[in-house]
């Protein structure tokens, strides 16, 4: 099944809204928006599309109700949205990582005649006052009676106890993730889709203000208005199609075991989806390690590159400071470049979205002054803690 599935799908037309905070647009509009630029960039009109799918997590906002249209953007509301008369396949996944797994769907959907063009999206909607990630429980259950009363129950301090140990097993250091951020932030300077562009030193970098043990201001995402989207369709029916088809060579989605959001449910604390989903995509690639052009490494932390490359086993574990570091200072004259559109670290937090549209734009030789020479392999890999995916590309 593996080798068979083996490009015969294709991502054909990328696109997204205006990105920014506290824009004065829901994430409907923002997701229509992305959806019509994917669909003109793929050359095709809305009349061909006939699949959506999207990832329908991560809206929650509290207790505040979640408006359709404004909060979110459900697949009932962009039927409407968008004049689409019918669908032949939708899906809105609720778990797995929030950007492969709707878009493997998708590719799996199209593979088995399900559709023919089926667009994938992800909106986000952050007004003021309301942040994603942060929980505002009246009751707990489960593992959360053990943890939340004592006021332990949000991302960064789950991601600080796993990153600690992460960093003391393989040696990492808080310049070695700085080495990272300065990279994003240069690499963001020639990416006209970035919401971060500013020029950062590494004294900036080690006395910025600290969240959590190790993860400062400067190691998180920003979280963002906007919305990106892409078009899937056969293989077949991409090599006629406005641009060069990016082939999709592989993919791999993993949930680790116990699969919880809790410090203590990855093994060791150091193993999680990503370790799962990354030794098993090199059977899927089609090509190896030494024929790889880059690599996007999802950042929602900064410390999520360190760990995705010691479980694609890009290098060892112990070695793995350096070696990040050494790519990040190197940028593209780096044997396998790394997250090269500035990331989410200064993208914007899209949860993977945006580095797969930087993959293609690679791959079809459109990503202007961050475009890598000869290049016609890449890995995205994405997600952190729990839920990962990684995919393999090819033009």
């Amino acid at each position: 099944m593996v080798e068979e599935f083996r490009n015969k799908t294709a991502i054909v037309g990328v696109g997204m809204s205006q990105i920014g905070r506290s824009l004065p647009y829901g994430a409907g509009a923002m997701a229509v928006d992305a959806v019509r630029a994917a669909v003109e960039d793929a050359g095709l009109k809305m009349s061909d599309i006939d699949g959506l799918t999207t990832y329908a997590g991560g809206y929650e906002l509290g207790h505040q109700a979640e408006r359709d249209g404004m909060d979110k953007a459900s697949i009932d509301y962009m039927i409407g949205a968008l004049g689409i008369d019918s669908l032949e396949w939708f899906s809105e996944t609720k778990g797995g990582g929030p950007a492969l797994a709707p878009l493997s769907a998708a590719l799996y959907a199209v593979y088995a005649g399900q559709a023919k063009y089926v667009v994938v999206y992800r909106a986000f909607y952050r007004p003021k006052g309301r942040q994603f990630g942060i929980r505002k429980d009246q009751e707990a259950h489960g593992v959360d009676q053990f943890l939340l009363p004592y006021g332990y129950g949000n991302m960064l301090q789950f991601g600080s106890a796993m990153f600690n140990r992460f960093m003391y097993s393989t040696g990492v250091t808080k310049e070695h993730l700085g080495e990272y951020v300065l990279h994003c932030h240069r690499q963001a300077l020639l990416n006209e889709h970035t919401y971060l562009k500013n020029e950062l030193s590494m004294d900036e970098y080690l006395n910025a203000p600290y969240y959590v043990d190790p993860l400062s201001k400067l190691d998180c995402d920003i979280p963002l208005d906007g919305a990106m989207a892409m078009v899937v369709t056969t293989a077949d029916r991409a090599k006629d199609l406005k641009h060069k088809p990016v082939y999709v060579s592989g993919v791999k989605n993993a949930l680790g075991p116990n699969a919880s959001w809790s410090f203590f449910s990855a093994p060791e604390h150091t193993q999680f989806g990503s370790y799962y989903a990354g030794k098993d995509i090199w059977k899927r690639a089609g090509f190896t390690k030494n024929e790889l052009g880059f690599v996007q490494l999802y950042d929602g932390f900064s410390v999520f590159p360190f760990i995705w490359a010691t479980h694609l086993e890009l290098c060892k574990p112990t070695e793995v400071g350096d070696y990040i570091a050494e790519a990040s200072r190197k940028g593209k004259e780096a044997e396998i470049p790394i997250t090269t559109m500035g990331g989410a670290l200064c993208e914007g937090r899209f949860h993977g979205m945006g580095h797969i549209l930087e993959s293609v734009w690679q791959l079809q030789g459109r990503a202007e002054q961050r475009q890598l020479s000869n290049v016609e392999t890449g890995i995205v890999a994405v997600g952190g803690f729990n839920s990962c995916g990684v995919i393999a590309l090819q033009s």
